[in-house]
């Protein structure tokens, strides 16, 4: 990872440099392709995803077959944050909607990160939270 990739994220941009410390060694650089399932609703989140370009789907799929739409993540933000408040399964579908790159770190090293730092915590609280009433 060079050392402002993660500045093309804004809620990583906007991380204390103590906060950001807890996550650096953890993060990789991964593509995003266009269709990617990255995980079904319902499934555990193994992996945290910061999009640095590209959009995140979220998507409901309904009894008929059918999917709808209820939240769109992009460089502003992140998918899966809820893991790290114990939600550890995911209630909607996650696509990648269009190409890009994240910053992907595996579950436990964000729950580690928000044990440490209530200041992080709070911040992926409120995220959830904007997510949520999005998805309204």
């Amino acid at each position: 990872m060079t050392s402002t990739t993660h500045l093309s994220n804004r809620l990583l941009a906007s991380l204390t440099p103590e906060d950001f410390e807890l996550l650096r060694p953890h993060l990789r650089l991964e593509k995003l392709v266009r269709g990617t399932v990255l995980v079904e609703g319902g499934a555990e989140i193994e992996q945290i995803y910061f999009p640095v370009d590209g959009i995140i789907s979220l998507v409901v799929r309904l009894e008929t077959g059918a999917t709808v739409e209820v939240a769109m993540i992009g460089s502003d933000g992140v998918f899966g944050a809820f893991s790290a408040l114990d939600g550890r399964i995911s209630l909607n579908t996650a696509i990648v909607q269009i190409d890009g790159n994240a910053m992907v770190l595996d579950t436990a090293n964000l729950r580690a990160a928000a044990a440490k730092s209530e200041h992080f915590r709070a911040l992926l609280m409120r995220h959830e939270q904007v997510i949520f009433a999005q998805a309204l």
